[in-house]
C-alpha cells in the first residue's frame, strides 16, 4: 500500500458460485475510484438480483489503484476482503 502519499480506493463485488462454491473470476460490478482517500464513501450502486429462498455468498474486495493503465482488479494492490452474505446488508 502507499505509506507515504493516500490510497486510491475502489471496491469490486464479487457473488459465489452456488454450484462450484468459488468466487467468480470477474467481478459484477465495481465503484469509482477515489482520488488520495483514506476514509471514503463510494457513491456508485451495485445492483444485485436477491433470492430470498437462497444464501447468496457475496465479497467485496477494496483495493488500491496504482496501475491505471490496467482496470484489472488483480493489477492492483489488495487491502482487503469482506465477505457476507446478500440476505445480510440492508436493502437501501
Amino acid at each position: 500500500m502507499d505509506f507515504l502519499s493516500k490510497s486510491d480506493p475502489q471496491c469490486f463485488v464479487f457473488l459465489m458460485d452456488a454450484k462450484t462454491r468459488t468466487w467468480s473470476k470477474e467481478p459484477i460490478g465495481k465503484t469509482e475510484m477515489i482520488l488520495n482517500k483514506l476514509e471514503c464513501e463510494f457513491v456508485k450502486s451495485i445492483v444485485i438480483d436477491y433470492r430470498f429462498e437462497s444464501v447468496q455468498p457475496i465479497r467485496f474486495t477494496v483495493v488500491d489503484v496504482d496501475n491505471r493503465n490496467n482496470p484489472a482488479w488483480t493489477a492492483q494492490e489488495l487491502i482487503g476482503h469482506f465477505d457476507t452474505e446478500v440476505g445480510k446488508i440492508g436493502m437501501c
